[in-house]
């Protein structure tokens, strides 16, 4: 069994949970013996991927592309001669519909047996490889517009999840959750719909030891590390964190990552007296990110709509407790966690403030937690995945 894959973003180069759980599939697909060809908008030569290939979209694209016959709500002007960079820059638009371009061409020089493309910025190119090819096409969703902007979605991407939830051939969703927003807003066939949750990979024991022991403070320290967005709620955190400042509860904040918020989230722990007890290390990753994992005593994720949310799962194998909201995706897949509802500050403040004062309670969540999340690998979501694609070819 051979898959053409489609993502926009792999580690080590990726902005958030898509690219890990990207990372994180193609492991447990390899495990049920198929073989991933996995085509990303650029390739920057730090990539593997076990048992399959690497394709650079870039370098498919035919020379002097101008105009691309593609059936898009985006339709962007296509310049001649430029090149794929991938990312979530102000020529996204443009990007993904040359990136369906090249999808299309290289869907008709490799032979493989389903398709699957992941979010929406992948979802042209998969039905452009399913023209081309003929193949069976999977699309996997792991965030909604629903999900990114509540307030005001795009109505150009609403209209090409709705296109995708009508034409795949099957809907992969990250969680229940995601899948009951795509009946309730793009009218999903409930048939046509599969739910195969995120996982996690065990951290590496000996580096864990020593990154506790460089731990550079004493107080417990709460996590919260994301995109720092509206959809993820970090003004939430912020406002549960004052109320624990104020209370004089002996406890440390870290808000890490990066987004259109960060500037007045920095702005709004200074107006909220939190300058001595916040920090804000930006956007970590590779060591920095396991790091901070290990010198947390609890994660938070008080996310407003959390499709799934693998950073909590994360924390767990560190053996951090985890805060997070009713109106998560993880939220039904764990049950040693302690979950609040979106929005409700003074929940969140609760909860932070008994794991800060009773590590007794720290240490049994935190033991349990790690049981449960290492019964959660993604070998468990390469054989549901596989056997769809299975469903599909016979």
């Amino acid at each position: 069994m051979k898959v053409l894959m489609l993502g926009w973003e792999f580690p080590p180069h990726k902005s958030g949970g898509l690219g890990t759980a990207c990372e994180g599939l193609t492991q447990g697909l390899s495990e049920q013996g198929v073989e991933v060809l996995m085509v990303l908008p650029r390739l920057s030569g730090e990539e593997r991927i076990p048992g399959g290939r690497l394709v650079d979209a870039g370098q498919a694209l035919p020379k002097g592309v101008r105009e691309i016959a593609i059936e898009s709500p985006l339709r962007p002007y296509l310049p001649a001669h430029a090149r794929l960079e991938g990312g979530y820059g102000p020529r996204l638009a443009e990007e993904v519909t040359r990136y369906a371009k090249a999808a299309g061409e290289i869907a008709e020089r490799e032979r493989f047996d389903v398709i699957h493309a992941h979010d929406w910025m992948t979802l042209e190119a998969g039905l452009e490889a399913r023209e081309r090819s003929g193949k069976p096409l999977v699309w996997h969703v792991h965030a909604s517009e629903r999900d990114r902007n509540q307030a005001a979605p795009d109505a150009r991407i609403a209209a090409l999840e709705r296109r995708g939830v009508a034409s795949a051939d099957r809907v992969v969703c990250v969680s229940h959750y995601t899948a009951e927003i795509l009946r309730e807003h793009y009218g999903a066939a409930r048939e046509r719909l599969r739910v195969v949750h995120n996982a996690t990979q065990p951290p590496p024991k000996p580096r864990l030891r020593a990154w506790r022991a460089q731990r550079p403070f004493a107080e417990p320290l709460a996590l919260f590390m994301g995109r720092v967005t509206s959809q993820k709620g970090p003004e939430l955190f912020l406002e549960a964190a004052a109320r624990l400042v104020r209370e004089r509860v002996p406890i440390r904040f870290a808000l890490a990552g990066d987004g259109d918020l960060w500037s007045g989230c920095v702005e709004r722990a200074a107006l909220l007296g939190l300058a001595r007890h916040m920090h804000f290390p930006g956007f970590l990753k590779g060591q920095d990110v396991q790091r901070m994992y290990a010198w947390s005593d609890m994660f938070v994720m008080p996310s407003v709509s959390e499709p799934f949310g693998i950073a909590p799962l994360e924390a767990m194998s560190y053996g951090a407790p985890v805060v997070i909201t009713h109106q998560s995706g993880v939220a039904e897949l764990v049950d040693c966690a302690i979950k609040f509802d979106a929005g409700d500050s003074a929940g969140l403040a609760d909860a932070m403030r008994t794991l800060a004062e009773d590590p007794l309670l720290r240490g049994w969540l935190g033991r349990r937690g790690r049981e449960e999340a290492r019964r959660l690998r993604w070998g468990l979501a390469g054989a549901k995945v596989a056997d769809l694609y299975r469903e599909l070819t016979a």
